[in-house]
């Protein structure tokens, strides 16, 4: 939850940027603009659910570890039910980003019953934990997402975003500033796991920067 969801929320503020930047190499940049449209709406529903898609997984794995594969099985299956017959309805109204937001859906559910499936089985888990921790993640990733969301914009006439260069500069420096603004949010907001990363950042960059060191001395 921790990496998925600022993930998911610069995605979805960049999701034109990656558009461009994947479609636009070589003979792709004959891509439509109509067409990067429709793409970029699918990736933005699709990335609303990144989060479960990451989580079912985990909660299914619950189950295997008790040898209960029924539960999962059956929720699974009702889901993609669900799915086809959501995705038919959607499609007809919004076209093809009506997949994107059927299968969103669809993931966030599949998600929710298995918690309470879990629940069910194994009792509550650390519950007032998760979701304060969770809440924190939000309030941080919508910090980043509204950080990214500003240096986009912000570049818009620094840097010609007609060019693929200029869209890679635009898009790396507006995720960058979304990812500091995050670690930032995350470490004042109290969360374990930005004082553990930060940890492990330092001490990787002292560790490459040891060699570093001794090349640079060596050379002198």
């Amino acid at each position: 939850v921790f990496f998925i969801v600022p993930l998911s929320a610069l995605l979805l503020v960049e999701r034109a940027q990656a558009v461009r930047l994947m479609l636009g190499i070589g003979a792709a940049t004959r891509f439509p603009f109509a067409d990067t449209k429709i793409v970029a709406e699918s990736l933005g529903l699709f990335c609303i659910s990144l989060f479960a898609q990451a989580l079912v997984p985990l909660f299914t794995r619950v189950f295997y570890a008790r040898h209960n594969t029924m539960v999962p099985f059956v929720i699974g299956f009702a889901t993609i039910a669900f799915n086809i017959l959501l995705t038919f309805l959607l499609t007809r109204q919004f076209g093809i980003p009506g997949m994107a937001l059927s299968y969103s859906i669809t993931n966030i559910l599949n998600l929710i019953i298995l918690i309470f499936a879990v629940h069910h089985h194994i009792g509550g888990f650390h519950d007032e934990y998760l979701i304060v921790n969770s809440l924190k993640i939000v309030i941080a990733s919508l910090l980043a997402a509204a950080a990214a969301f500003l240096g986009l914009y912000a570049l818009v006439h620094a840097v010609n975003i007609t060019t693929y260069v200029g869209v890679l500069i635009q898009g790396v420096a507006a995720g960058a500033a979304g990812i500091i603004v995050y670690l930032g949010a995350s470490w004042i907001l109290g969360i374990s796991e930005a004082h553990h990363f930060i940890r492990v950042l330092k001490l990787a960059t002292q560790k490459l920067g040891r060699p570093i060191n001794m090349i640079w001395n060596w050379k002198l």
